[in-house]
This record gives structure tokens, C-alpha cells and sequence, in this order.
């Protein structure tokens, strides 16, 4: 039996584990795509040439799901070093999580630019990555799957309660 703790870290380990899955998923569409494109393009199309094509959905949405999937990577990740993980894991993952936080700052803060006419667009995270794609994979991708390996590697065994003891209360209380 888990206590509380042991549970709930358990969880957030298995939401980032989706949250991989997630990227690898988008990330192979991403790739695929990029494939495609450079198999139907004219003769010495790259796989860069192809990611440029971006057709529509499948480039967005695999931006999408490579995006979301490194973000919740890097916070679930950091959660499950704050409930079960040593001091090192925790800072270590605090300071990767830095630039993330940074990216979705800079997202956030470059929504409106580059409107020439009329409102500014509203602030769009698939195409901040996929403008910036470099940006995006070294200041998001990358430092989540970092905290991802360090916390799976650096986890603490789950906390189970002693059988025995609970036991002996059993026999002692006559439950």
C-alpha cells in the first residue's frame, strides 16, 4: 500500500509519461511530413526544405503535439522531483525548467508582433514553434526531456507502509 505521497508521484510520473509519448507521437508526425514533402518535391529537397512546406493539418498539429508534450514533460517532470526525488534532482530540474519558462515568456511577450495592418494576432504558441523551430526544440524540447531522464533516473523507491505494523494494530485492536 502507497502512502499519499507515493501516489500522487506516481501519477504525475505517469502523466509525464504521456506527456512523452505525446511528443514522440507529434514529433513523428512533424518528421513524417517534412518526409513527404521532400519525397514530392523537386530533386534535392531536404527534410528542412520539407519542414517549410508545413502543410496543412498535419505540420500544426504535429507542432502542437510535439509543443504540449515537451511542456507538460518539464512540469509534471518537476513535480514528481519535488515529491520524489533528492535536493540535487530538484535543482537540477528547477534550473532545466529556467528556460521553458523563459520560451513561453518570449511567446507570450512576441504575440503581437509583426502586424502590419489592423489588430495585432493573438498570440499563437504552434506558430511561435514553428517559426522559430530551433528556439522551440533547444529551450523546451530538450531541457523536458532532461527532467524527464533525472527524474526517472534519480526517483526515490515509492514509500510503501509496513504490512507488519499495520497489522499488529489489527491483532491489538481486535479489528
Amino acid at each position: 500500500m502507497r502512502t499519499r505521497r507515493g501516489r500522487m508521484a506516481a501519477g504525475v510520473r505517469f502523466a509525464a509519461l504521456l506527456a512523452f509519448l505525446t511528443l514522440l507521437i507529434g514529433s513523428a508526425i512533424v518528421v513524417g511530413q517534412a518526409g513527404v514533402e521532400a519525397v514530392r518535391g523537386p530533386a534535392g529537397t531536404s527534410l528542412v526544405d520539407g519542414y517549410w512546406v508545413g502543410r496543412l493539418p498535419a505540420t500544426p498539429i504535429g507542432v502542437g503535439l510535439a509543443l504540449g508534450g515537451s511542456t507538460v514533460i518539464a512540469v509534471a517532470g518537476m513535480g514528481a522531483a519535488v515529491l520524489g526525488a533528492g535536493w540535487v534532482v530538484r535543482l537540477l530540474c528547477a534550473l532545466l525548467l529556467t528556460p521553458v519558462v523563459l520560451w513561453w515568456a518570449g511567446a507570450a511577450l512576441l504575440a503581437g508582433v509583426g502586424a502590419c495592418c489592423g489588430p495585432p494576432p493573438p498570440f499563437d504558441p504552434i506558430t511561435a514553434a514553428y517559426s522559430n523551430p530551433a528556439a522551440a526544440l533547444a529551450l523546451v524540447t530538450v531541457p523536458a526531456l532532461l527532467i524527464g531522464l533525472l527524474v526517472w533516473l534519480f526517483r526515490r523507491p515509492d514509500p510503501v507502509v509496513d504490512r507488519s505494523v499495520v497489522d499488529q494494530f489489527r491483532t491489538v485492536s481486535g479489528a
